[in-house]
């Protein structure tokens, strides 16, 4: 888009301009093996304060579509309109101003927080127990492993895990849950917090990520923040709740005891 377009309606550059090619693996970053394909679909979307300039853009776009290749096709139907952007904000306030009951059919109870505050205490103490024993049975495993001369083969985390991913706000959530409860240790050296991240670092606009361990689900649980250019209606992206995220993560190689597999 050239400049002096902007420039001449007195508007300053597009806050957000986002490029994506469906059919060239673009969604998988670093890990994309795109060879060839012979179909891809270009999505183009921009934001701006000014709905002057996002009309400019498309007006312009336009007319790369009329001179594009051969082969070139776009959506049927009117050409794109601006709309405006719905965003969530999330704040937190202090809870002396607020008043909170929970109403259940025609009863109402007052909002205990001291005994909501110890059960989330008792499940923070359990999340981080259950990363602890976890690391021990990664580490035992492993040594078991080394001295028995166990055979090692490297499969896709497909083959040992089911994936379900989704969005809250600007924030993705994968969850990663074992075939096997014997899986689990093995899923987890693999899918470390740090390659997790490196995995949709091409999406993040912070390094943030969480790891939560769900031993009695034999399941791991991600969140990425700030992974969804803002995430829902307010995201530019193509998947904007990131709903194809653990599809990208279930290519990632496990390394485990061949005899795990045997059965």
């Amino acid at each position: 888009m050239p400049g002096g377009s902007l420039e001449a309606m007195g508007a300053p550059d597009y806050v957000d301009v986002s490029v994506e090619v469906v059919g060239d693996e673009s969604h998988w970053g670093e890990a994309a093996r795109y060879v060839r394909s012979r179909e891809v679909a270009v999505k183009v979307g921009c934001r701006h304060a000014d709905r002057r300039a996002t009309d400019l853009l498309m007006r312009e776009l336009a007319g790369v579509g009329l001179g594009a290749p051969a082969g070139f096709c776009a959506f049927a139907g009117t050409r794109p309109k601006s709309s405006p952007v719905i965003r969530l904000f999330s704040i937190l306030i202090d809870r002396e101003v607020t008043d909170i009951q929970i109403h259940t059919a025609d009863q109402s109870t007052v909002f205990e927080e001291p005994v909501v505050q110890v059960v989330m205490l008792a499940q923070e103490s359990d999340s981080s127990l259950a990363e602890d024993e976890l690391a021990n049975a990664i580490t035992t495993l492993s040594e078991r492993s080394r001295e028995a001369g166990a055979e090692q083969i490297e499969v896709p985390l497909e083959r040992l895990a089911w994936g379900r991913s989704g969005d809250k706000g600007d924030k993705a959530n994968i969850g990663v849950m074992a075939r096997k409860p014997e899986y689990l240790p093995f899923i987890a050296a693999a899918l470390t917090a740090p390659y997790v991240a490196s995995r949709f670092a091409h999406f993040m606009a912070s390094p943030e990520i969480d790891r939560y361990v769900l031993p009695g689900l034999s399941a791991l649980n991600f969140v990425l923040h700030h992974a969804l250019g803002g995430g829902g209606v307010a995201s530019l992206r193509n998947d904007p709740q990131a709903k194809g995220y653990a599809q990208i993560l279930l290519d990632t190689p496990v390394t485990l005891p061949a005899s795990l597999l045997e059965d």
